[in-house]
């Protein structure tokens, strides 16, 4: 099986103050690490088929997860479906890292977590990160789909 790498990038733009908002970020199969400058509403996350918009807490440190970390910790962290809220009167300044497996690293929940016959049994299947992908295209990103794709 393959290796997961972190690989990274950063995209500036001018920003109002010193306060930052931080999120882990989900697009295209992949996981990022965001930082939005303000305290504007610039994250909207998916609730109940509605877009809302996230009111930032000075200070806070928010994460979103993605479909992958949903299946390694097998549901205890879930998924979420996210954009960035953009606003015309405010710049922002916002940094991703990238996490990306190789093709044939196994995308599983995390045996840590899983009781065989027990309390807490594996909810979702092990596949390689090609399946997912392929998957993930064909489903599209909502989480519902994703989840059902590989769901025991």
């Amino acid at each position: 099986m393959g290796m997961w790498w972190l690989g990274w990038g950063v995209g500036f733009r001018r920003g109002t103050g010193p306060r930052w908002t931080y999120y882990i970020a989900w697009r295209d199969g992949r996981a990022h690490l965001a930082a939005a400058v303000g305290l504007l509403p610039f994250l909207a996350v998916s609730y109940q088929g509605d877009w809302i918009r996230v009111q930032p807490v000075l200070g806070a440190f928010v994460v979103n997860f993605g479909h992958q970390l949903e299946i390694a910790t097998n549901g205890l962290l879930k998924s979420v479906e996210h954009r960035a809220a953009a606003n015309g009167e405010v710049a922002r300044t916002s940094v991703a890292t990238f996490i990306m497996p190789t093709e044939d690293c196994l995308v599983a929940p995390a045996a840590e977590l899983v009781d065989g016959g027990g309390d807490n049994p594996a909810r979702y299947r092990a596949v390689t990160f090609r399946e997912f992908m392929r998957v993930y295209k064909t489903v599209g990103a909502r989480r519902e789909s994703v989840e059902k794709a590989f769901k025991i």
